[in-house]
């Protein structure tokens, strides 16, 4: 056996098993490495929680503040929300009302026209009836200066004719079974005929 240090340290730690230790620390510092990375998880889970939590006892508050605002405005929110609505009962009642003046004004520019219309209407009946009064009258003249008159009976309103001649003197009853043309044609041949006598 030598006595040399060297060879004694060499035969030492040749006699070593290191290798289930290196394994032994690799493992522990695995294990360390996750436990570390698992309570970062979970510190960043619960400042999560706690900006939730802490944005909820804002938003609770806000609520609870606007709630007691509104607590106290609420009588004031109600009157103002009653004049709105009638405001708007009021404006739409205005909408009505022009709406109904502006049809009324509508029917009164139409009865207007219709007035101008039948006042046209009637003045040109005036001036007809005015046309056929003088028309009649006319021919009355002329049949009465060849010696016919009509005449109507009062009681019964009747109409004749009374035909005056030189030597005679005749009455035709004028009837509605006969035409105005079978009339004329007969005047005229008594007329003839009181000629042809002459």
């Amino acid at each position: 056996m030598s006595d040399s240090p060297i060879e004694l340290m060499r035969s030492t730690l040749a006699g070593f098993q290191i290798a289930p230790d290196v394994k032994t620390i690799s493992n522990i510092q695995d294990i360390r490495a996750q436990i570390q990375s698992f309570r970062e998880k979970e510190l960043e889970g619960s400042q999560t929680k706690f900006k939730v939590l802490s944005r909820k006892l804002e938003i609770s508050t806000q609520a609870m503040e606007s709630l007691k605002q509104t607590a106290e405005s609420s009588q004031h929110a109600e009157e103002i929300l009653s004049r709105e609505k009638e405001k708007f009962r009021i404006a739409k009642l205005l909408n009505i009302t022009e709406n109904e003046i502006m049809s009324l004004e509508s029917q009164l520019q139409k009865m207007k026209e219709q007035l101008l219309q039948l006042e046209e209407r009637e003045n040109t009946s005036e001036d007809i009836c005015q046309s056929e009064e003088n028309a009649n009258m006319l021919k009355l003249n002329f049949y009465h200066s060849l010696g016919f008159d009509l005449e109507t009976a009062e009681n019964t309103g009747n109409k004749r004719v009374i035909i005056h001649t030189e030597n005679d003197l005749q009455t035709v009853q004028i009837s509605n079974k006969y035409s105005p043309y079978f009339y004329s044609n007969y005047f005229w041949d008594l007329l003839d005929d009181s000629k042809d006598k002459k």
